[in-house]
């Protein structure tokens, strides 16, 4: 049995299913953003049993022989379980909702537990590894061999613009994953941009403390999905338009990027695989940068990236090599 956790209107998880329908593969999929009712049953450790309800039906995590962790899975159902149960029962006067936090705590025990035991399985990506931290990241590459940006950490602008006076051009990004947020009438996301004298004049004196890395002035740029060893390259020349210069995500919908295969030279597929064995990674979708002169520079990868965009341009049925790995 195969195990999918993903979200809902996760266009790439429709697409793997659809090829284990074609395979004749059987997969249950959760989606952890949806009203699946999936509750924690019971763990016998004796009878090899860790029991959970899905919709209603038992299922037992140790019968899983494969698992695709592609988004956020279990983590929001199991953590709801019996929750409102127990929100009546104040057991700290003190304190009314200290029960619930415990309970949480308690749960994720639980949660941690079925992935300890789901992480012993066929799996692409990791419950454990699914949130990286960028600046480590860089860190591990830069050991790995890879080149990476030059980067700061600035809390005033008075270090910014000095920054900005030495090196002559600089790009800021989140240090988290950002924001990527919908509402009923709008929609949010955080990008890469450039910084600029006439931006930072504006700044004031001190801030939350902020990414800045010298900017790369690009020949292309790369997107590199990874998996079970294996580099799926392709070249984006997002420095042709302005609008994609800095961000290639700024879409540029009546004009798109060109985009095409890419083949990567083997010393830097040895180095990115060094820098996945590292992070114990078997997937993710990597961001790199060619410079004007040949310099390959590594940005960040994505555990849980998207892989589509990379592999209907360059026809690597990316979609049918996970259904054939689960």
């Amino acid at each position: 049995m195969i195990l999918i956790l993903s979200i809902k209107g996760d266009y790439s998880t429709y697409e793997v299913c659809e090829w284990l329908r074609k395979l004749g593969k059987k997969f249950i999929r959760i989606n952890g953003d949806s009203d699946n009712d999936v509750k924690f049953i019971h763990h016998d450790i004796s009878s090899n049993e860790l029991i959970l309800s899905v919709c209603g039906k038992e299922l037992n995590i140790l019968d899983v022989t494969s698992v695709w962790y592609r988004r956020s899975g279990l983590t929001k159902n199991m953590l709801d379980i019996n929750v409102a149960a127990f929100k009546k029962n104040v057991v700290f006067p003190e304190r009314p909702n200290q029960h619930v936090k415990h309970h949480h705590s308690e749960t994720k025990i639980l949660l941690d537990l079925v992935y300890y035991h789901l992480e012993k399985r066929n799996m692409i990506n990791s419950y454990f590894n699914a949130s990286l931290n960028k600046l480590i990241v860089l860190d591990i590459a830069k050991n790995n061999g890879l080149q990476v940006p030059l980067s700061y950490i600035v809390t005033t602008k008075t270090r910014l613009v000095e920054l900005l006076a030495f090196h002559g051009s600089l790009i800021t990004k989140a240090l988290s994953e950002g924001v990527y947020l919908f509402t009923e009438n709008y929609a949010y996301y955080s990008y890469t941009e450039r910084l600029t004298p006439n931006r930072i004049k504006d700044f004031p004196e001190t801030f939350f403390p902020s990414l800045a890395q010298v900017e790369i002035k690009k020949k292309y740029e790369l997107r590199i999905f990874y998996l079970e060893g294996k580099c799926y390259p392709m070249a984006i020349f997002s420095q042709r338009d302005t609008q994609t210069q800095v961000d290639f995500r700024k879409y540029n919908l009546e004009k798109p990027n060109r985009s095409v295969p890419y083949s990567l030279p083997m010393d830097v597929q040895v180095k990115i695989h060094g820098l996945m064995a590292d992070m114990k990674l078997n997937s993710g979708s990597i961001d790199m940068v060619v410079d004007k002169q040949n310099n390959y520079f590594f940005l960040e990868v994505n555990p849980v990236g998207q892989f589509s965009m990379t592999s209907r341009p360059c026809n690597y049925f990316l979609d049918k090599r996970i259904a054939e790995i689960l």
